[in-house]
């Protein structure tokens, strides 16, 4: 007779996990799992995504900003299903501080939320036009007392006595810094400026500034050395006589020609004019001077003095090498459009219809000359292949490896431009985890090339630095990749979905159909994969994966929305499930009862618990690959369930036996664990 033993295997229900044995997987874990989730040790049956919105068939859901909805079809961008604009290599679509933005190869489209949808807006819209000139010119003048010298000369000529040079030095600086803070007491300059102009958003980031203009180019004069007529005594030069230095000098003159255009001056908050500041003109380390005497008639000696006038060029390098002071600013854009350059230290001539600065401001700011560029720069001309939105900030990233980055919550103002990689770049990233340990925030974006993955470095003071190798595994060119609690999922060239946590790439499933589309549930913590086919795969935390039956073409995700878009159009919020009864499908992976001698399977306890359920509960035999899916029992129930259910079983022999669970349930039926009972034949 031969001896038995018995034993009882806990089958615990587990979503789909990619085993290359399949014998090796926790028992329960399926093979097959259509419309369940993972739920503790247990599997619940879904809902169905809630319709919210509708969206033209065949259209591609772009961004979800409020209640608006765009979308992109044959070179048209679309809005609530209303033509908005056309555009062709769109890459992505964000919201941005108060802009929407559509990033496309050719360049940025920026939309301004109105009347509950959008505008396009220009920014060469939010440029008034000015120019700059001199205006109020004078003169001022002041006397240069003469002086004896230290001892009579015998003869007029050059070198003069060191005392003599150091008295006329003193006397002609005092006299020349006296003038010079004078005219600037006044509001005016005695050299050449350079003026620009820069409008400011709300935000306090610039969206643009103008070229420098160059104004003030004749007051190069006012270096010219000035003459004084020199006393004789007794055939001796005993003196030089008292003199004049003048200056020229003006004021900073605005003509406005056009204001801040109206759809920009809800977000524009000022116009504000900027100067140098004032070179050097002449040099001022030691003093020019020339002994002089007339040559016609009567001999007349004079002393010529000045300062040594620098050259044009080196004053005109000075001024492009200068940082920026604000000379004036105005927040009065209506008064703009008037031609009238409203501000409390500017005064409005009528008469030549010009806005003249009177005096600088009184807590004047200042940009560097670093700023300036990067200001002036603008939106990045770069052409983009892949846009994300981190921490307020669009990133743009081209194909040869140069990323952009804007200004904080302003797409408008773009702040660095660097290369970052020699490697081509199809796809970016935010980086949401540190890389290493305490390194939070020294990355701002991973970049997907065909070298690899790269984490784009970034200073304490957001620079952008050189990128960093973290991983060689190259993505999809066809699927764009997403954030999900803080991890970053993409396919890769092999198409499998892989998972990157901080620097680590860990593969979780294969053979992912393409192309395809990824989108995070936040509230379910669950990845959603969409191919063209119509085919969701929905992959939790874990790792597990499970087939949903819900048609879709899209999946879209964001900071704010997951949604699945349906090939009729349907929008449906993948967060929100609404309760109704679905077809499941839960097959497990192979279950061995015994892997050294031969084994029958005796008894199943199910356990499930469904208000309302028509279901088929199945044992299948297998004895290895040959000879699997065998029906050995079958246990039907329907209607309200919540009790344990026996099976038991008359079998031959075997290797491995599966679980299977077939029909319909109600949304939140539960698959608990399942007890089978075997008995090994000694």
């Amino acid at each position: 007779m031969k001896k038995t033993k018995e034993k009882q295997i806990g089958v615990v229900p587990a979503p789909v996990g990619h085993y290359d044995n399949g014998e090796e997987a926790p028992a329960g874990t399926a093979d097959v799992a259509v419309n369940l989730r993972r739920c503790g040790g247990t599997l619940t049956v879904v809902g169905q995504p809630r319709a919210v919105a509708s969206v033209p068939a065949g259209h591609r859901l772009l961004l979800v900003d409020g209640g608006n909805y765009l979308t992109y079809s044959e070179g048209k961008v679309y809005c609530n299903s209303v033509l908005l604009t056309s555009a062709s290599g769109v890459v992505g679509a964000h919201r941005v501080g108060p802009l929407a933005v559509i990033v496309t190869s050719g360049g940025l489209i920026y939309l301004l939320p109105r009347d509950g949808g959008y505008d396009v807006v220009d920014p060469d819209d939010a440029v008034p036009e000015m120019e700059f000139a001199p205006a109020e010119g004078q003169t001022v003048t002041q006397s240069l007392d003469g002086a004896s010298f230290a001892e009579p000369y015998q003869s007029w000529t050059a070198p003069l006595a060191a005392a003599d040079v150091a008295s006329l030095t003193s006397r002609f600086r005092q006299v020349w810094d006296d003038i010079v803070a004078r005219i600037g007491a006044s509001g005016s300059y005695c050299t050449p400026l350079q003026v620009c102009y820069a409008v400011r958003m709300h935000d306090d980031n610039y969206l643009w500034i103008s070229q420098p203009i160059t104004i003030g180019l004749s007051t190069l004069s006012n270096v010219l050395p000035v003459t004084a007529s020199v006393t004789t005594a007794s055939s001796r030069y005993t003196a030089y006589e008292a003199t004049q230095l003048s200056m020229s000098a003006y004021r900073v003159g605005i003509t406005v020609s056009s204001s801040v255009g109206q759809q920009w001056r809800s977000l524009v908050k000022s116009v504000d004019v900027f100067v140098t500041s004032c070179p050097a003109i002449a040099s001022r380390g030691s003093l020019y001077y020339r002994c002089l005497t007339t040559s016609a008639g009567a001999r007349v000696p004079s002393l010529q003095y000045g300062w040594q006038a620098l050259e044009q060029s080196v004053v005109m390098a000075s001024l492009a090498a200068s940082g920026w002071t604000l000379l004036a600013t105005t927040t009065d854009l209506d008064s703009l459009a008037d031609g009238r350059f409203v501000a409390d230290n500017v005064d409005y001539m009528p008469s030549s219809a010009t806005s003249v600065v009177l005096a600088p401001m009184a807590k004047p700011e200042h940009l560097t000359h670093s700023e300036a560029q990067a200001i002036a720069r603008g939106c990045s001309d770069i052409v983009p292949v892949a846009s994300v939105v981190n921490n307020g900030r669009l990133f743009l990233a081209a194909a040869d490896g140069t990323v952009s980055a804007s200004a904080f919550g302003n797409v408008m103002s773009t702040v660095q431009v660097r290369q970052v990689t020699g490697a081509a770049v199809h796809a970016i990233a935010p980086v949401s985890r540190p890389i290493y340990s305490g390194g939070f925030g020294r990355y701002a974006v991973y970049l997907f090339t065909n070298e690899g993955i790269y984490a784009v470095a970034q200073s304490a003071t957001g620079t952008l630095g050189e990128a960093r190798l973290v991983d060689r595994a190259v993505a999809d060119v066809g699927c764009v990749p997403v954030e999900g609690s803080r991890d970053v999922y993409f396919i890769d060239s092999d198409g499998w979905l892989c998972r990157l946590e901080s620097s680590r790439v860990q593969r979780l499933m294969p053979d992912v159909p393409l192309p395809c589309t990824l989108g995070w549930n936040a509230s379910h913590r669950e990845l959603w994969v969409c191919d063209d086919d119509g085919r969701v795969t929905v992959v939790d935390s874990n790792g597990g994966y499970v087939v949903r039956t819900v048609g879709a073409v899209q999946v879209y995700s964001d900071f704010a929305a997951a949604l699945l878009v349906g090939s009729d159009g349907t929008v449906r919020d993948i967060t929100v499930e609404d309760s109704q009864t679905v077809s499941i499908d839960y097959l497990t992976q192979p279950i061995v009862i015994d892997r050294y001698r031969p084994a029958v399977p005796r008894a199943v306890l199910w356990s499930v618990n469904s208000p309302s359920c028509t279901l088929s509960l199945e044992l299948l035999g297998e004895r290895g690959r040959s000879c699997h899916g065998a029906l050995v029992a079958r246990l039907c129930v329907s209607g309200d369930v919540n009790a344990s259910l026996p099976m038991h079983v008359v079998s031959s022999p075997c290797r491995s036996v599966r679980l299977r669970v077939t029909g319909t349930a109600l949304t939140g039926t539960i698959l608990d664990t399942n007890i089978l009972s075997v008995k090994s034949l000694q």
